[in-house]
Parts: C-alpha cells; sequence; structure tokens
C-alpha cells in the first residue's frame, strides 16, 4: 500500500491548468521554436540577468542550474494571467535538447501557494509561490523523473534561498546521466 501511494503521489497534485499557464506555454513555445527555427541565441550576460532581476524587486531568487548542465540564455520581460502581472521568463538550454522555462512573477498571487503540478505525457509544468514571488517551470520533452527532481529542487531553493547543497547537485547529475534526450 505504501509503495503504490508513492508512485501515486507525484500526480495527486496535479490540477486542471489556469488560464495563464496558456500565455506562458505560448512564451515558452515562440522562444524554443525560435532554437528549432536555427536562430542563435547566445547565453544571457550578467547585464541582462541584473536588469531583469532589478524589474522583479529584490526578493526575486534565481538559482544556480549548473548542475542540471541547463544553461541560461533567454531573459525577457513577460506579462502573465488576466491582471496581465509582470514576469521574467528565463530559458534555459541542455546540451541534449532540453529546453527549460523558469517564469518569475512579480507577487505571483494567480500561482497556486503549493507546489502543484500541471500538464502530462512530455508538455509538463509546475507552479508554486514563495512570499513575495511566483515561479512557473516548464518543459516539453524532457525525461518526467529529472524534470520533477528540477522542478522539486527549485521549489525548495526558492524557499530556503540557498544553494544547492553537494548531495542535491551529486542527485542533479545522476538524474541527468540516468535519463532519456529530450524529445523534441
Amino acid at each position: 500500500m505504501v509503495a503504490t501511494g508513492l508512485l501515486w503521489y507525484p500526480f495527486a497534485t496535479e490540477k486542471a491548468p489556469p488560464a495563464w499557464l496558456d500565455t506562458a506555454w505560448a512564451a515558452h513555445d515562440s522562444w524554443a521554436g525560435l532554437h528549432a527555427k536555427g536562430t542563435p541565441n547566445p547565453d544571457a550576460d550578467a547585464g541582462q540577468v541584473l536588469v531583469a532581476f532589478s524589474r522583479l524587486g529584490s526578493d526575486a531568487y534565481l538559482p544556480d542550474l549548473t548542475a542540471t548542465k541547463l544553461t541560461l540564455n533567454w531573459v525577457v520581460p513577460v506579462r502573465l494571467g488576466e491582471r496581465q502581472t509582470s514576469a521574467m521568463h528565463l530559458g534555459y538550454r541542455g546540451t541534449r535538447g532540453c529546453q527549460v522555462s523558469l517564469f518569475i512573477l512579480s507577487g505571483g498571487q494567480d500561482l497556486p501557494r503549493e507546489f502543484t503540478g500541471f500538464g502530462s505525457g512530455a508538455r509538463r509544468s509546475y507552479a508554486w509561490r514563495s512570499p513575495s514571488h511566483g515561479y512557473l517551470l516548464m518543459a516539453d520533452g524532457m525525461d518526467r523523473d529529472r524534470f520533477d527532481l528540477i522542478a522539486r529542487t527549485l521549489q525548495e531553493a526558492t524557499r530556503t534561498r540557498a544553494p544547492f547543497g553537494p548531495e542535491v547537485r551529486s542527485a542533479l547529475r545522476a538524474s541527468r546521466e540516468a535519463s532519456t534526450a529530450c524529445a523534441s
């Protein structure tokens, strides 16, 4: 019974997608489509990141994702939701075809307070809130176990505002090695 519960747990927090999720997927798809068309997209530089975070406020937290082998190369301000909430779209590319979007929203009141999953199959996302910001992570075609680990790790990092410890970095590296390349 316990094993069944553990297998069911990742699905227990999934809910029907809210309207703001469509806007975020459109932004993710647009960014991912640029890469598919061969449009060069250099890594984001420190200046872009600083400007982006100055717009979000001092309490925004961006964890370092180098242990996941994902590189930040897209930083663009966007508006999400019916209230047109100010947000930053951060796009990460992996070395095996993965494209992951992280949206950080000022306030983020439209996002669920608790860590909540949306989607099924290859198109998945997670949303949560910290006291001052909302976070939305999404990927299309990433290994489910790997994406779930990255999402839970990010949620914890935004809650504690602490860098990943050695155990977490090791688990992230191991998940990459054990996972399949991203489907495009």
